[in-house]
């Protein structure tokens, strides 16, 4: 796991989905997070996911190939219809990466905490997030 601080002060935590158990243990909040779903995902990783609610997230973004199957299995663990606070969107490889982390650092600009999440994968769409990430962070 690594931090990315971003130009207004606000970090986005970058781990791999092995990682995500360790932000859990320690109560690590975020207001946004942006998963990678290029490959397979089992159901520990959406329930994983679905927990950071419980740490102040309330953004629920999904990339690539299998995004939409991720965003279906997080609205039924997240029960969003019945949660009006809590929103979910999927990406997939067919729309441009810059587009998506526009929204995602848009969604966490004004949410608090002041962090953001991004559990990324082992895609050549995951280094391209990572480079526009890092492009946006303050060295």
């Amino acid at each position: 796991m690594h931090t990315l601080k971003l130009t207004d002060g606000r970090h986005i935590l970058v781990v791999d989905r092995s990682g995500l158990s360790d932000l859990i243990r320690g109560r690590e909040g975020a207001s946004v997070v942006l998963a990678n779903a290029d490959e397979p995902f089992t159901e520990t990783f959406v329930a994983q996911l679905a927990t950071l609610r419980d740490f102040g997230c309330r953004r629920f973004l999904c990339s690539g190939a299998l995004s939409e199957r991720l965003h279906d299995a997080l609205d039924d663990r997240l029960h969003i219809a019945e949660d009006a606070e809590v929103m979910t969107t999927f990406h997939d490889e067919n729309e441009p990466l810059d587009d998506v982390i526009a929204l995602f650092l848009e969604l966490g600009a004004d949410l608090h905490p002041r962090s953001q999440i991004y559990v990324h994968g082992r895609s050549a769409v995951n280094d391209g997030i990572l480079i526009r990430l890092k492009a946006a962070s303050v060295a």
